[in-house]
């Protein structure tokens, strides 16, 4: 842990989106980060590989999409995305051990692609995390995900914010995510934009920002 980070109580990771890299996110750190003064920020970078929704070309991705906009009817690659949400696992083990926090004290969180990621990561890691966060995101292996989920993390709470004028990941996602993650009793509290399509805004921010106090408060 280097001497910056010294005193740093707790740890957000933040995953990006498809094609983009963590230093596009990286502004969290300086937009809200100085109210959080005990957070560490992480921000990894997607491997580089080919992406069948724009035609095989090779760019950041976590996993493989078939085909974009995404709608909860979209086809999707279960077995890749398990992959990621392991790759993800060994990230959040890694900023434990490097942040020298316990595992309660780290959240995950992402937009789009990495807001999908996020949600499962959360939900599966073996040891109670603080809290995930979905932007703009849906779910991936809808079906899959109660039996995926550990005791560790059944209760974990989860925030989702979404514009409802999303042309790439459609709200629809949203609507039908909320509901089934109610079903099997997780505990996620939702946010939606109106005219809001598929970015981020001010008001996401500083919900952000709370619901970060609220589950890693300063020691």
């Amino acid at each position: 842990m280097s001497s910056r980070d010294s005193h740093k109580t707790g740890v957000v990771i933040w995953l990006h989106g498809l094609g983009d890299t963590g230093a596009g996110w990286s502004d969290l750190e300086h937009s809200i980060g100085p109210r959080l003064p005990h957070i560490k920020w992480v921000f990894p970078d997607a491997p580089m590989q080919p992406v069948s929704c724009n035609w095989g070309m090779v760019m950041p991705s976590w996993f493989d999409l078939p085909a974009i906009p995404i709608d909860p009817e979209s086809p999707e690659n279960a077995p890749d995305y398990q992959a990621a949400v392991s790759k993800v696992h060994k990230i959040v083990q890694k900023e434990m051990k490097d942040a020298g926090v316990p595992s309660h004290r780290v959240m995950i969180g992402g937009f789009s692609q990495g807001g999908a990621l996020s949600t499962q990561v959360a939900l599966s890691f073996p040891e109670k995390l603080a809290a995930g966060v979905n932007f703009s995101g849906w779910l991936v292996a809808e079906n899959e995900i109660k039996e995926r989920m550990s005791e560790a993390n059944s209760k974990t709470p989860l925030m989702w914010c979404h514009g409802e004028s999303d042309p790439t990941v459609r709200f629809s996602n949203y609507k039908t995510g909320i509901e089934h993650l109610t079903k099997i009793g997780v505990s996620v509290q939702g946010h939606t934009f109106p005219g809001m399509g598929h970015s981020a805004c001010e008001e996401e921010m500083k919900l952000l920002r709370e619901f970060i106090r609220e589950q890693i408060p300063p020691m």
